[in-house]
């Protein structure tokens, strides 16, 4: 690629006393002067680009480059993303609160562990942020000037890979560039008989204070004028108010949004944000805050719950506990056989091993025992072969689970509806009965009963099948109600015999007994609308959750069900919408690539397949929304070329003339050496890959006897979350599954068993990113 010399030239000439001074001739660059509205602060929007904004007027990234020598500067158009600065209430922001980010095997591989790590704080900048509507008018609660200097980095060439990320983040979420789009060109004409670079230019702003929202020569308390930077052909032809400071001794703060390091420019080597300036906030509070009113469609994932009030239908529970039995022993087919209308979306099974397990109880006579001693009470256990078990795991589409609360009752539709249900409440009856004695006193029965209740982990609760096209129903009020009593006998064992026609008689029983409240509910069904759009409000707050592929390196993505509302003006009214959100897929994808080098300059992020979807909607007079909607998927893809050395023919050709480039670091403000990316970081990241729980087999119990057994958890990424896997039989009654508050990797399965049986159930362990691995036991509980 051709080098070119850059001139700046001064005016030699001026016209008038007119707002814009044009150079007629001798010049190369024209300095215009503008009065108006004075402001401290300034942010600019992001959205596609317009017809005007070409790379003629200088909507293409400019960079220079001095090679090793010192007299020659390489001026190149670099690669950008396909946006450019939006006017005011111009602005494209996202519609969903909650976006979902991971890593893929190239990003993991390079960077590993620690480049992991870098990423989730810039994220986790983002995520200390409150509602926008919260802070002061002033901002004052944020920083002018947040960027810091390692001037060990800095001598490195290492450019901050958390700063990196954060600076993409931030355009991602609708900020431009304020500083570099503080001026800009409109148009450019050449007057009859003319020659570049005598044009007149039309300057405009698209930088806007975040308190008054008018234009701002201002980003940080920084002022800025410009220098219409001109390159006449042959070679480029560009035109470019260069923003440049009135005051070059002022402090510089610059903000996360005028993107230093992605670009990237030389001079931030060493450079790193340690959060957001008040200009980037501010940017934020305007895109997002409730008083910014767009006509905005919902994403194509989103589905809007809209209640038909016209619509007045009865609707009877059933008993959740039922479906949950029959759910892990039954295939898909059966199962919709069992339950009428059940729409299953997907069926997976597993294998379990269980013990043929026959436990009872009955009346006998020990041998020594005197004459007319009434016969004992004798529990046995026998355990037969193991068995191999099908259990199947459903994910239905039209269950609502109904939950009680303090005003009535609510409804819940979660992925898994089994791991939304209440603790069950159960009874364990004892029943004795035997005659009085002695032995001749057989006429005397004495009968004792006890009852002892205690809060099971089972699966209970009341579920409905959706009427047909709902996705929900509004309860209006309650019909009916009807209380069910359930009595499972555990064992039972009976004893009698006729003396001179006197009957002895010895009982014993024990029954576990169980309630099912079912309702009669009288409901408005909720229909489903898919690309729904309205005025909407900002929703003050975009929150990152990082979600990972379940083998971490790219395998597969579980689909998360995301609830979520927004605030829309209909009728002259606010009406808070509610959406169901089906992720399938990240919205953002952190990735590395060999960008380059393609030439120079070598290319630190990917700024040309980097950017997010721009969504417009049209609006009811049939034109175009001038704001519209950010939509993913994002990949940030990060270049993994390595160190990049720059020399220059046919002199400055070997390594100790060569200028070192760029290489990836992470490194803060203490004295700790900064860490540099490009070497053995892949080894860090196998021990993530897979998520092992321990032991693999947990020892049996017996009843009464207290009962306590670790297990811990080893990959993966911290902090774990420990839970009953959805669809799990429950722990034997009197255990739980109890997570250790100091360390994340450790719990316990701890309690005292109330009723002996065999049991087995799944345990599963979610790490930060998402991903999970489930541990099945079988455990034995004696007499």
């Amino acid at each position: 690629m051709k080098r070119l010399l850059t001139q700046i030239c001064r005016p030699k000439q001026a016209f008038s006393r007119s707002a814009v001074l044009r150079v007629l001739k001798g010049g190369c660059a024209v300095l215009l002067l503008t009065v108006g509205l004075q402001s401290a602060r300034g942010f600019a929007l992001v959205g596609p680009k317009e017809g005007f904004q070409t790379s003629v007027l200088g909507y293409t990234r400019l960079s220079e480059i001095i090679y090793p020598g010192g007299d020659v500067w390489s001026i190149l158009t670099a690669p950008e993303w396909q946006f450019a600065p939006r006017n005011l209430a111009e602005e494209f922001r996202w519609s969903v609160p909650t976006l979902y980010y991971t890593y893929d095997p190239a990003f993991l591989d390079y960077f590993g562990s620690n480049g992991v790590r870098a990423v989730d704080q810039a994220v986790g900048i983002l995520n200390a942020l409150t509602n926008v509507d919260s802070y002061s008018t002033a901002l004052s609660e944020f920083p002018l000037d947040e960027l810091r200097f390692n001037h060990t980095a800095s001598a490195l060439h290492l450019f901050d890979l958390k700063s990196a990320a954060l600076e993409m983040l931030v355009t991602d979420l609708g900020l431009a560039d304020s500083e570099r789009w503080t001026w800009c060109l409109r148009a450019r004409t050449l007057p009859p008989g003319a020659q570049c670079p005598a044009f007149d230019y039309d300057v405009i702003q698209r930088n806007f204070d975040p308190a008054t929202w008018a234009p701002s020569k201002y980003v940080n308390g920084n002022l800025f004028t410009y220098q219409i930077q001109e390159i006449c052909p042959p070679g480029f032809d560009r035109d470019d108010p260069v923003e440049v400071l009135v005051d070059p001794s002022d402090t510089y703060q610059t903000a996360v949004s005028a993107s230093k390091i992605t670009y990237p420019n030389i001079l931030y080597y060493g450079a790193f944000h340690t959060g957001l300036t008040r200009d980037d906030v501010g940017g934020l509070r305007y895109l997002y805050t409730s008083l910014n009113r767009n006509v905005e469609s919902a994403p194509s994932d989103s589905t809007l719950f809209q209640t038909n009030n016209n619509s007045f239908q009865l609707l009877f529970t059933s008993n959740l506990t039922a479906l949950a039995q029959a759910s892990l022993t039954n295939d898909a087919v059966t199962l919709a056989t069992l339950f009428p209308g059940l729409i299953i979306t997907s069926t997976s099974n597993s294998f379990l091993q269980v013990p043929l397990t026959n436990f009872s109880a009955y009346f006998t006579n020990f041998p020594w025992d005197p004459v007319g001693t009434f016969p004992h009470l004798v529990f046995t256990t026998i355990t037969n072969n193991f068995n191999f078990q099908t259990i199947f795991h459903h994910t239905f589409a039209n269950i609502g689970v109904l939950q009680p609360t303090a005003n009535g009752f609510t409804v819940v539709q979660p992925g898994n509806i089994f791991q939304f249900t209440n603790h069950s409440i159960l009874t364990l009856q004892t029943i004795s009965a035997t005659n009085g004695s002695p032995w001749s006193s057989g006429l005397t029965i004495n009968t004792n009963v006890s009852s002892r209740s205690f809060t099971g982990n089972g699966v209970v609760g009341e579920f409905f099948i959706l009427p047909t096209n709902s996705c929900d129903v509004a309860i209006v009020g309650v019909a009916g109600t009807h209380v069910v009593f359930e009595t499972n006998v555990l064992v039972s064992a009976t004893n009698s015999a006729t003396v001179t026609n006197i009957t002895l008689v010895q009982l014993f029983t024990q029954n576990l007994i169980d309630t099912f409240t079912q309702h009669a509910l009288f409901i408005h069904p909720i229909e489903c609308q898919t690309n729904s759009f309205a005025l909407r409000e900002g929703l003050q707050k975009i929150s990152f959750v990082r979600h990972d592929f379940d083998s971490l390196l790219n395998r597969f993505f579980a689909p998360i069900t995301n609830d979520y509302t927004m605030v829309a003006v209909t009728n002259s009214q606010t009406v808070v919408q509610r959406f169901r959100r089906i992720v399938t897929r990240p919205d953002i994808v952190f990735s590395a690539a060999d960008i380059g080098p393609n030439g120079i300059p070598v290319e630190v992020v990917d700024r040309n397949g980097d950017a997010p979807n721009f969504v417009t909607v049209t609006n009811g007079n049939g034109s175009n929304s001038l704001t519209g909607t950010l939509e993913g998927p994002i990949r940030f893809t990060f270049n993994k070329v390595g160190p990049v050395r720059l020399n220059t023919g046919p002199f400055l050709v070997d390594e100790a003339v060569s200028i070192l480039y760029f290489i990836w670091g992470s490194f803060d403000g203490s004295t700790n050496a900064p860490y540099i990316y490009g070497g053995d970081t892949a080894n860090d990241i196998q021990n993530q890959l897979v998520i092992m729980v321990s032991p693999g087999s947990i020892p049996d119990g017996t009843v009464g006897t207290p009962y306590n057994v670790p297990v811990s958890v080893a990959g993966g990424q911290a902090p774990y979350d420990w839970t009953m896997t959805p669809g799990s039989p429950a722990l034997p009654p009197g255990l739980n599954l109890t997570q250790d508050p100091g360390d994340s990797s450790l719990a316990a399965i701890s309690g005292t068993p109330a009723v002996a049986g065999s049991y087995q159930f799944w345990i599963r362990v979610t790490d930060a990113g998402g991903r999970f691995v489930d541990q099945v036991y079988v455990l034995l509980i004696s007499p």
